[in-house]
């Protein structure tokens, strides 16, 4: 099975929706070198039991370098693992990212489409995302608002941030 693209180019940009192990491996690159090895995290905690369910998404410059990476946990409709390569960062990329991952719950592909369908009628989709705090801003201008109080996770300040997508599928 080869993986599919997904929202073409944009702004100099490829997104790809990964469906093989390989290009998933792609997506845990970019994860590991955000989380692992700037960041901090344990590794243990960076791959987790939602990779095998989740669709994940990469974002590929014009150049053909891998980028970015996110994905969505669809029984809990949850963004999560953002990551955007050190060298990118400010370029645009994760403003991209997240347009990305938008059209990607509105396209009906994927494990996400798959959920979508089976809840027959929806017509939104309320995306949610455990955000790092010092990311807050950012996410706020990608139109997430903040749902309750900042909390701890792997002992960092996160807070719960949403967005209402009107889906169609």
């Amino acid at each position: 099975m080869t993986s599919e693209y997904q929202a073409g180019t944009s702004l100099g940009f490829t997104s790809l929706l990964c469906t093989t192990p390989e290009d998933i491996k792609r997506c845990m690159a970019i994860r590991f070198a955000v989380f692992v090895d700037e960041q901090g995290y344990s590794p243990d905690v960076e791959v987790d039991e939602k990779d095998s369910t989740s669709d994940h998404l990469l974002l590929i410059s014009s150049s053909g370098h891998d980028i970015g990476t996110v994905r969505l946990y669809p029984p809990l409709v949850k963004l999560g693992r953002l990551a955007v390569s050190s060298s990118t960062r400010g370029t645009g990329a994760g403003k991209v990212m997240m347009q990305v991952l938008e059209e990607h719950v509105q396209s009906g592909r994927g494990r996400m489409g798959e959920w979508i369908r089976e809840k027959k009628g929806m017509g939104e989709v309320r995306v949610q995302a455990n955000v790092q705090k010092h990311a807050e801003g950012f996410y706020g201008k990608c139109g997430y608002e903040v749902e309750g109080e900042e909390f701890l996770e792997e002992g960092q300040p996160h807070v719960k941030m949403t967005k209402v997508i009107k889906v169609d599928v």
